[in-house]
């Protein structure tokens, strides 16, 4: 054979094909990948009265955790609202406004004071009228240890949550029995799932799960469920509360 028609060798060949095609960045990479998932809008309604405490400080601990796995995973904004009860009027509502990074949420968590709820009900209903009232939310977390008030009609914001398509996943703190079965009332109206906080530690997990969901359908609680589970980062109320994401049924 002559030599002006000599064959390519492989290193000519992969040299062409490089050049061909540009090498992608990491960030063109993310880019692609965020394209087939939407934007996550979370608001967290937190019961802030003073049997709380624990669970706020347990939130104050893991929030620059559970911002950086929720980035790992996409897009997002979250919204941490604060309710107590009527009688606290001025303190009834707190917002940290919507926020994408961990400082400015870790900002609002840190001057939260639980206080008030000494007696049972609490403003859940009013709680999730503000979430029915934004535009923006896409997911509704709702985190308490006591019942709305009944005769204010919380399934009337629950129907009207349902309309938006914003599902409620409400978190129970503690056995209270109205208040197990008036969250899981709320999330079965929505769409949404309920589940118990059986650690406070659970709580990463779980908004982080619920977050994914939004973002990827089941098959980024999947990615999320085998990630932590093999590193073994995944509380036991985690993996629960993953199963039962994995076996709701979409709405129609």
């Amino acid at each position: 054979m002559s030599k002006l028609f000599k064959k390519p060798s492989m290193l000519q060949k992969y040299s062409e094909q490089k050049d061909d095609k540009p090498a992608i960045t990491k960030g063109e990479e993310l880019i692609e990948k965020y394209k087939k998932k939407r934007v996550s809008r979370l608001i967290c309604l937190s019961d802030a009265t003073g049997s709380m405490e624990p669970h706020w400080s347990a939130v104050r601990k893991i929030l620059v955790e559970l911002v950086q796995r929720i980035s790992e995973m996409g897009q997002f904004e979250i919204h941490w609202v604060a309710y107590r009860d009527y009688d606290d009027k001025r303190t009834l509502i707190e917002k940290s406004g919507w926020q994408n990074t961990s400082q400015p949420l870790l900002n609002f968590i840190n001057q939260i004071r639980c206080i008030g709820g000494a007696d049972t009900p609490e403003a859940v209903e009013y709680a999730l009228s503000i979430a029915a009232n934004d535009d923006k939310a896409t997911r509704i977390v709702l985190v308490g240890d006591a019942p709305p008030h009944s005769e204010r009609d919380y399934k009337a914001q629950s129907k009207k949550l349902a309309s938006l398509h914003r599902p409620v996943f409400s978190f129970v703190v503690g056995d209270d029995p109205d208040t197990v079965r008036t969250f899981k009332e709320i999330s079965d109206i929505t769409g949404g799932v309920s589940a118990k906080l059986t650690s406070i530690n659970d709580i990463l997990d779980l908004i982080a799960i619920t977050i994914a969901e939004d973002i990827g359908g089941k098959s980024s609680v999947e990615e999320y469920l085998k990630k932590y589970d093999a590193s073994r980062q995944l509380t036991s109320g985690g993996k629960d509360f993953a199963q039962k994401m994995l076996n709701k049924r979409n709405p129609q």
